[in-house]
């Protein structure tokens, strides 16, 4: 059965599962006169209609040029954890599931046969109010002879990131096309992420496709990681496909604990990853949803919290896999259903 993996030195231990869904927020108005996001230009008041213009702040109800009405209040707790039954059931195995910035398609792993360990699907929606359709395997992505897992997908859509286990062992692999209804290309290792110990995993390409996150029990420099050898996060600048330089670990979220499973938004403003750090604050034997948020993608993250509404405590693993960009609906994978997990979401109330 699909499950994640946690790693201690080139032995694969399996831990668990994940998912979700969510309607995307808004942003605001638009650059373009006559309709809606970013800066305006101020050429009327914000109380009345505007009639081929646009203009700053918020307009009248009626103005077709206003903004959007919020999706939720970002600062607000996320509502109930709830399983998504279109990707499995709650012992399924389905994990790692993560949508495209538009939240219209998602890529993640099933388990839908013991022949087919680590499938990697896709499906995809006309609208934020519409269901997914039918998933449907990604050709040379969907091995029965590697579980892959936490497919991450490049905005364009034309790259995208996996952890395969082929061995004893965890790397990052990825795979590219020429166009979004393209076939992808058969799955390279990311260098120095893939190839025999040590483990590399859990990848995650930040939503701008400036930086991509993965989880080691090795720092860039084959040494130690802190805690002598716990499961650290990392990061590096992405210069081409499947390429990425200036590798270094992000402190400031790892300890002497395990980290792993790091989500963050487009704007590298605001990460939740899984720890293995109870509520009391000592060691646990299950991962638990940690978040920080700072005010400048090159600014240190503060302290990490734990998001205590996610949690199912004491006993069961609970990791996020996606965020979306407005905070409002986080994607899970968690065991609380069942022994091999399911992909689950929650969403902040307005």
């Amino acid at each position: 059965m699909v499950r994640r993996r946690a790693w201690v030195g080139s032995v694969v231990a399996l831990f668990f599962a994940s998912g979700a869904s969510w309607v995307e927020g808004c942003v605001g108005d638009s650059s373009t006169p006559t309709d809606g996001g970013g800066p305006d230009t101020t050429t009327d008041t914000n109380n009345n209609p505007d009639t081929s213009t646009n203009d700053a702040g918020v307009d009248a109800p009626t103005d077709a040029d206003a903004a959007p009405a919020p999706f939720c209040t970002p600062t607000k707790a996320f509502g109930p954890v709830t399983l998504v039954p279109t990707f499995g059931n709650a012992d399924s195995g389905s994990s790692g599931a993560r949508l495209t910035n538009d939240s219209l398609t998602i890529y993640y792993a099933a388990n839908p046969s013991a022949a087919l360990n680590g499938l990697i699907q896709t499906a995809s929606r006309a609208s934020l109010a519409a269901q997914f359709n039918t998933p449907v395997p990604v050709a040379a992505l969907s091995d029965a002879g590697i579980s892959g897992l936490d497919p991450s997908i490049s905005p364009d859509g034309l790259t995208l990131y996996t952890q395969f286990n082929p061995s004893n062992f965890v790397e990052v692999m990825y795979a590219t096309r020429l166009s979004a209804d393209a076939g992808f290309s058969t799955p390279t290792g990311v260098t120095g992420l893939s190839g025999a110990a040590p483990n590399h995993g859990s990848p995650f390409l930040q939503g701008d496709n400036s930086t991509l996150f993965y989880a080691a029990r090795v720092s860039p420099d084959g040494g130690a990681t802190q805690g002598g050898g716990s499961l650290d996060i990392f990061y590096g600048s992405i210069t081409g496909q499947g390429q990425f330089s200036n590798v270094l670990p992000e402190n400031e979220l790892n300890t002497t604990f395990d980290e792993t499973s790091p989500a963050i938004t487009p704007d590298g403003l605001t990460i939740y990853f899984a720890r293995k750090e109870g509520a009391d604050g000592g060691s646990s034997g299950t991962f638990h949803v940690y978040t920080a948020t700072r005010g400048a993608k090159n600014d240190p993250f503060p302290t990490p919290t734990l998001v205590p509404e996610l949690d199912d405590m004491p006993t069961t693993n609970t990791s996020p896999t996606w965020i979306s960009p407005d905070t409002c609906v986080i994607w899970l994978q968690s065991d609380r259903g069942g022994p091999a997990g399911g992909i689950y979401t929650a969403t902040k109330p307005l």
